[in-house]
């Protein structure tokens, strides 16, 4: 049968070209490998990492349509895992850029970025349009991080769009990871 949820969305009234890979009981994983017609809700996506990047699936369609489309999927899951056609309200639409006060990030050698999507390799990010700016600063201090500390391999960075904090799950510091990292952040600038 068709996927009740598309892993990359397709939009309404679009034709593409795409290349099936591994199939599941009730869905398939494919690749577009053209858009033959595109919809009237496809736009240009604004991330540079749109496609690679692993963290957002929707950019390609306009604002309007994408929260459409996640109210679909809200009300596929009530009726499908809740069976109740009831749907809580929506809470009313925010910004589509700059509004993530958290964020978690993968690291190796000099790049930090997110998994690319359904993998474990990582993309170097300089930048996230959905991240406020304290978060993209953050970004460009800790570049570099999985370098000096190989065993690092995520950061999870929180702002209250002031101050930044970030810590380093499932890390066990000795006294030398500390002065490395001290040292590390020594130069650092922590300004927009």
């Amino acid at each position: 049968g068709a996927p009740a949820f598309p892993i990359v969305p397709l939009l309404a009234a679009q034709e593409v070209e795409v290349r099936l890979g591994e199939r599941k009981k009730d869905y398939a994983f494919a690749d577009t490998i053209e858009v033959l017609s595109p919809s009237p809700y496809r736009v240009d996506p604004p991330c540079m990492y749109f496609g690679e990047c692993g963290g957002c699936q929707l950019q390609h369609a306009a604002y309007l349509y994408q929260v459409e489309m996640k109210r679909g999927v809200l009300e596929e899951a009530f009726r499908r895992i809740g069976r109740t056609d009831v749907v809580p309200a929506l809470a009313p639409l925010g910004p589509q850029f700059g509004y993530r006060f958290r964020g978690q990030f993968k690291t190796a050698g000099e790049g930090i970025g997110f998994f690319a999507e359904r993998s474990r390799r990582r993309v170097a990010v300089s930048r996230c349009p959905l991240m406020v700016g304290r978060i993209t600063v953050a970004l460009t201090v800790l570049r570099g991080l999985g370098r000096i500390a190989p065993g690092i391999s995520e950061v999870q960075v929180a702002t209250d769009g002031v101050e930044a904090v970030a810590w380093f799950p499932g890390v066990r510091f000795d006294r030398r990871l500390v002065d490395r990292l001290r040292g590390f952040l020594s130069g650092a600038r922590f300004e927009d």
